[in-house]
């Protein structure tokens, strides 16, 4: 077990330096996540307010950033119509590994309709990246099709993956379509051999013959037939050991799909174990919505088995959709991957008038045709509202 610890420390500082050591003197250098999706709230005949939501991850001492919560200026991001924003808060931080993960949800109105590019972009990478990588510029983007009346998918995975040198190794990013639309997934920058079920969004490579702590730029992207969406982050190989195994008995399973109204209470727990003998495990999320809490909090202390609970009582103000991945890491850095996905919506109201307000009673003489119309919506702009008697 001494052993086993110290080539995985070895290991870490290897990769520590690989990662920090070539940094540039441009702060761009730090980055290593990033992705952009949008849900419609709200419309008119000449406006369209989005909720865009932008996810950004960076080397976690280049910002000096300690605790979840923590407000924190990123790359800008750019609107499509001149307009731009900042201002992100730290949803997750990953110690071990240096990073941290942050979040913002812009409401933005547009005033006219058609295709926006929704984008952040700067220079450069980080060194020593393979496949397209190295010091070139990121551009991290999506098209709202603004007066389609349609959202995005939403996706959501670490900044940094780990990957076991020589196997057959298989990932996925977690996922959702808000308007219940199909999602086809593919891939842009990525490893020759690295191949993706395009209905399920499964990754895999086989990374045989991969040199260990090689780091690989890959893109992730989803489409649900009129936008597209992409995730950009790393892959890291990492030394050989049977990864981690979620408890589905205790751990919702994965891509669970989870409904909840403003005011309900959201609790669950996350279980992982290692078959190796001697290993640890560590768990650690990021997508997780703000003022949810894990106890104990991420990334927990590495044992085995390994749990933590969720809770969070979402509020108005979180109508929406958030994917959160979770993931268990050993302490050869193997992974595995499990996703929920977290919907928050109103309740669909009957509209008074023209539906009779509740509480009102009609008297009729025996004969007489009583007439009225029922009429319910949902505040919710993309759900459907079906009256059944």
């Amino acid at each position: 077990m001494k052993i086993k610890n110290l080539q995985f420390l070895l290991r870490t500082f290897f990769v520590a330096t690989l990662l920090w050591g070539f940094s540039a003197t441009t702060e761009a250098s730090h980055f290593r996540y990033g992705s952009i999706s949008y849900e419609l709230v709200s419309s008119t005949s000449t406006t369209w307010t989005y909720e865009i939501k932008v996810k950004q991850g960076w080397r976690r001492t280049a910002f000096g950033v300690t605790t979840v919560g923590q407000s924190v200026n990123l790359q800008n991001v750019n609107f499509g119509d001149g307009s731009t924003g900042n201002g992100f808060i730290v949803t997750s931080v990953n110690f071990p590994e240096d990073w941290f993960f942050a979040e913002k949800t812009f409401t933005h109105t547009y005033t006219s309709s058609g295709n926006k590019t929704v984008n952040f972009a700067s220079c450069c990478r980080i060194s020593g990246l393979y496949y397209n990588g190295g010091s070139s510029s990121f551009n991290v983007n999506t098209i709202i099709n603004v007066g389609s009346g349609n959202s995005s998918p939403i996706q959501s995975i670490p900044p940094i993956v780990n990957l076991p040198i020589n196997s057959v190794s298989t990932f996925s990013v977690a996922a959702l379509e808000p308007d219940g639309q199909t999602m086809t997934y593919s891939m842009g920058f990525k490893p020759t051999a690295m191949s993706v079920n395009s209905s399920t969004g499964v990754i895999s490579w086989n990374t045989t013959g991969q040199s260990l702590n090689s780091l690989h730029l890959v893109q992730a992207k989803v489409t649900d037939g009129s936008t597209t969406v992409f995730s950009d982050f790393i892959v890291r190989i990492v030394g050989a050991s049977n990864p981690p195994i979620f408890d589905y008995s205790v751990t919702p399973v994965n891509n669970a799909l989870i409904k909840v109204a403003p005011g309900d209470t959201v609790a669950f727990t996350v279980k992982a174990t290692d078959s190796d003998p001697g290993s640890t495990v560590f768990l650690s999320a990021v997508g997780l919505p703000l003022g949810g809490t894990m106890t104990p909090a991420f990334p927990t202390p590495a044992v085995n088995p390994v749990t933590s609970s969720f809770f969070w009582v979402p509020t108005i103000s979180d109508v929406g959709s958030s994917v959160v991945s979770f993931t268990a890491t050993d302490n050869l850095g193997v992974q595995a991957f499990t996703g929920v996905s977290i919907v928050v919506s109103l309740d669909p109201v009957f509209d008074v008038p023209p539906t009779p307000q509740l509480g009102v009673h009609n008297v009729l003489e025996p004969g007489t045709n009583l007439t009225f119309t029922a009429q319910a919506s949902d505040p919710d702009p993309n759900d459907s509202v079906r009256i059944i008697e």
